[in-house]
C-alpha cells in the first residue's frame, strides 16, 4: 500500500468565509492543513455540536463577538496563519467533528490517519498544556525572541550566531495520547515548539534557528507502516504509546486507531484487543518496562476498564 486513502465526508474551516464548510461529494477538497494540538482541561469547551452546527455554518460565524472571545489562541493563531500562507481550509478535531453525533463522530475518528497523511502539512503546536497558549509570535502582543543572536564588533562588523537551546521540561503535547498518530501520520509539519518554529517532511527536518532540533521525538517514515508492516514496527509504536496519558482511558484504542487502520489493511485477520491476529501468539509475549507503571486502565472512578483484557497491552498503562 504506497498511500493512505484520502478520508470523506469531512468538515473544513474555510478561512476566507470563516465558517465550516462540507466536503463535496464525489470530490475531494483543495489543499487542506490540518492543526494537532492539546485541548487542555476546560470544562465546558466551545466545540461544534448539533446545537450549533447551522449557525458555525454561516458566513463570518468564527468572527462574530459572540464566538470570537470563545474560540481558542491556538485555532485563532492557526486560521490567521493558513489564510496567510494563501491556503483555504483548517482542519481542527473541536469544530470540524460533531461532537456529540454518535453515527458521524466515530467514522471521523476512524479516519484519523487519512486525515492527518493527506493534508497539505500540519501545524504541531507543542508549546503550552492547553488550547488557549496560541503560536507565538504571529500576533504582536505574543511576539517571541529572536533564534538569533548578533554580535557587533565594529561600525561594519558583525556575527550572527543561533541563540542557545533552551532546554525545558518535556512538552504536555508529548505526553497526550491523542497527539501521538496526528503527529506520526503528518507528511509534513510546521512545529512550534521550544519558542522556536521547525520544519518536517519525511526527508527533511530544520529549526529556524540553524540548530538541529534534536528535542523533537523521532519519527518512523510513513512508508515503514504503509508498505512494510510488520510486528517490530507496530511493537516501536505500542511502546511509544502506552506510555502516553489520555483524560478518558476508555479512548485507548480509539487514539491509537490510525496505527491499527492500517496495519490492518497489510496484515490478514486483523486486530484483536490492540493484537495482530496474524503475529497473535508472538504479541502475547509482550511486557511492562521496568520504569512503567504497572497499572491496569480505570474509569474516571477508579474502576478497572473490563471491555479491556489483562492479556492485552490495552489494558494496561505502560
Amino acid at each position: 500500500m504506497d498511500k493512505i486513502p484520502e478520508a470523506t465526508g469531512l468538515l473544513f474551516i474555510d478561512v476566507e468565509k470563516l465558517c465550516l464548510v462540507k466536503q463535496p461529494k464525489n470530490a475531494y477538497m483543495d489543499r487542506y492543513v490540518a492543526l494537532s494540538y492539546v485541548w487542555g482541561t476546560t470544562k465546558d469547551p466551545f466545540q461544534t455540536l448539533k446545537a450549533n452546527f447551522d449557525f458555525l455554518s454561516t458566513k463570518n460565524a468564527f468572527e462574530s463577538s459572540e464566538n470570537d472571545c470563545r474560540i481558542p489562541n491556538t485555532i485563532k493563531d492557526s486560521i490567521l496563519l493558513v489564510r496567510t500562507l494563501g491556503i483555504r481550509y483548517l482542519w481542527v478535531d473541536r469544530f470540524c467533528i460533531v461532537q456529540d453525533d454518535e453515527i458521524a463522530k466515530p467514522h471521523q475518528l476512524n479516519s484519523m490517519a487519512a486525515i492527518y497523511a493527506n493534508a497539505y502539512f500540519t501545524i504541531a503546536a507543542t508549546e503550552g498544556s492547553d488550547s488557549n497558549y496560541g503560536l507565538q509570535g504571529l500576533e504582536k502582543q505574543r511576539l517571541r525572541k529572536s533564534p538569533f543572536e548578533v554580535f557587533e564588533f565594529g561600525p561594519s562588523c558583525r556575527m550572527v550566531a543561533a541563540a542557545p537551546v533552551k532546554k525545558t521540561a518535556r512538552e504536555v503535547y508529548h505526553t497526550r495520547g491523542w497527539t501521538f498518530q496526528e503527529w506520526n501520520f503528518s507528511s509534513r509539519m510546521i512545529v512550534f515548539h521550544e519558542q522556536t518554529v521547525t520544519w518536517i517532511c519525511q526527508k527533511y527536518k530544520q529549526q529556524e534557528n540553524g540548530h538541529a532540533p534534536n528535542q523533537l521525538p523521532e519519527r518512523l517514515p510513513l512508508t515503514l507502516w504503509t508498505k512494510q508492516p510488520g510486528p517490530v514496527y507496530y511493537c516501536l509504536q505500542v511502546d511509544q504509546y502506552s506510555r502516553r496519558n489520555l483524560s478518558n482511558s476508555a479512548d485507548v484504542l480509539a487514539a491509537f486507531n490510525a496505527f491499527i487502520t492500517v496495519q490492518s489493511r497489510a496484515m490478514k485477520g486483523g486486530m484483536l484487543h490492540g493484537l495482530p491476529e496474524l503475529f497473535f501468539n508472538n504479541m502475547l509475549c509482550w511486557h511492562h518496562d521496568m520504569d512503567s507503571r504497572h497499572q491496569r486502565r480505570v474509569d474516571r472512578d477508579g474502576n478497572i476498564l473490563k471491555q479491556f483484557p489483562s492479556w492485552s497491552w490495552v489494558g494496561w498503562f505502560g
